[in-house]
């Protein structure tokens, strides 16, 4: 694309966490698809090319990346001024452009009841990248140090209480291989549940609980301290909004694979551990909630933050219609 220096341009969409950023920052990597910024508290905010990538600190700007005139180099300094991000030779505009607020939209109250949960299980470590920390929560061969790891930590969450859940879901953080650490994405895809649910459905709720998460999130790399900051502010990336959505719609084999699949091809494996967390939120969630509930095949979550209206009450303690209770005891067929 021909430019010229001193062009300013302005992203088709920002993260609605840059607004807020006033400070100066220094670009820390430069690829084809995005560059990225480190500022205070070695958070990143990443300059993207394509929506799918988006978060809440990212500037969709693919015209900005294909400018041959314009050459971002490592060790360069940037300001975040006034709603403008300016390095010498050129300024990115923000004021004005669409947000990214990185929340999921969940129109109708989540179900997760034990029959849906285990198809998302299933399909989840049939079609996931397994490189990363899929199988977690699984039996059988680990595949890898990491995922035998993330097997000792599950075991943790799943026995020693739910007030020790915050503290033993920390251990995954920088755990595992990726640019953003497997255990990152996967405490990520967990505080996705926790946003979906109601607050007596939060294991991750009080200001300990958050110190605990913020704390390990420190010895992580930049780009997994940055998602889990977000994450704990309850702003997630675009793949996830999308995946979250979707799985509260999905009723039969074939909704459930559609998201799986798409939600896993995000990153090498970030969408697949992604989903794994948000996985073991809901495992989490049938330990320790179901033991308060009369029934066994209660939903986990039945709502993302209010109660739902009263002619819901019968699908929600269970007896769901015929035709939407058919649908989820579909067979797997792979």
């Amino acid at each position: 694309m021909i430019c010229h220096r001193m062009d300013i341009y302005r992203p088709e969409e920002t993260g609605a966490l840059v607004f807020s950023l006033n400070e100066t920052g220094t670009i820390v990597s430069v690829f084809d698809k995005a560059i990225n910024v480190r500022v205070s508290d070695s958070r990143l905010v990443s300059i993207v090319r394509h929506a799918a990538a988006m978060t809440p600190m990212s500037l969709l700007c693919p015209r900005f990346l294909d400018c041959e005139e314009i050459q971002p180099r490592v060790g360069q300094r940037v300001t975040f001024r006034n709603g403008i991000l300016a390095a010498h030779g050129w300024h990115i505009d923000l004021r004005g452009t669409e947000r990214f607020e990185g929340r999921a939209v969940i129109g109708e109250p989540f179900e997760m009841d034990a029959q849906k949960l285990g198809l998302f299980e299933k399909i989840l470590n049939f079609s996931g990248q397994k490189d990363g920390l899929l199988g977690v929560t699984q039996d059988g061969d680990p595949r890898n140090s990491f995922v035998r790891k993330g097997r000792e930590i599950v075991e943790k969450i799943m026995s020693n209480g739910r007030d020790q859940v915050a503290r033993h879901l920390a251990e995954f953080s920088g755990l595992g291989p990726g640019f953003t650490p497997a255990g990152d994405d996967l405490i990520v895809g967990f505080l996705m549940g926790e946003a979906l649910a109601c607050r007596e459905d939060r294991f991750i709720s009080g200001p300990s609980s958050f110190a605990l998460l913020q704390k390990a999130a420190k010895g992580t790399c930049d780009a997994g301290r940055t998602l889990i900051w977000m994450a704990l502010k309850g702003r997630f990336p675009r793949f996830l909004c999308h995946a979250a959505a979707e799985l509260s719609r999905a009723e039969t084999t074939k909704q459930m694979l559609a998201m799986v699949t798409h939600a896993t091809r995000y990153g090498h494996s970030s969408g697949t551990d992604a989903l794994t967390g948000l996985l073991l939120y809901f495992k989490t969630c049938h330990r320790y909630l179901h033991h308060n509930r009369h029934r066994v095949d209660e939903p986990a979550v039945v709502h993302p933050s209010q109660r739902p209206p009263a002619k819901r009450v019968a699908w929600i303690s269970g007896h769901r219609p015929e035709k939407q209770k058919h649908a989820v005891l579909l067979s797997l067929r792979l």
